[in-house]
């Protein structure tokens, strides 16, 4: 009888042990950023000395539009879906959308533009595929002043 209590022990701590090491094992399924802390200038380049932090979103505090990519980093190769946040406070309207490039800089897959209206705040979503040694950009195309991007989340 001492034998098969031993044994049922050493089983449960076997398969607890396991299910832990399992887990510890698994990738976060989600990543996310502030548009503040993953935005970069695409044109024009004079734009970086007017845009501004407004509780983590990067805001186009310019007179002009301003366009503006947002690097993705990716894990797995495969589909991965986008969602970004819109900053609603200011007038006028304007596109984003999810860019794959290969390790050359081409383009692999793109999607279509989608648009940010200017009637609150709002969320895009993206679907993209990602070959591997692909990169992922979220291009913001011509921002208009007091517009810009809260925040991005994806699936790594």
């Amino acid at each position: 009888m001492k034998t098969k209590m031993k044994l049922n022990r050493s089983s449960l701590f076997l398969g607890i042990w396991l299910a832990l090491t399992v887990l510890a094992a698994v990738p976060g399924f989600a990543r996310s950023s502030t548009g503040i802390n993953s935005f970069h200038v695409m044109w024009p380049g004079s734009a970086y000395s007017c845009l501004k932090e407004d509780y983590a979103a990067v805001v186009n505090d310019c007179t002009y539009t301003a366009t503006l990519t947002f690097d993705m980093p990716i894990d797995n190769t495969g589909w991965h879906g986008i969602d970004v946040v819109d900053y609603p406070k200011g007038a006028g309207s304007f596109g984003c959308q999810a860019i794959t490039y290969n390790p050359y800089g081409h383009v692999d897959w793109q999607t279509d533009v989608q648009t940010f209206n200017a009637t609150g705040q709002e969320k895009l979503h993206f679907n993209t595929y990602v070959w591997p040694g692909d990169s992922i950009s979220i291009i913001c195309w011509d921002v208009p002043p007091s517009r810009g991007i809260n925040s991005l989340n994806w699936t790594p």
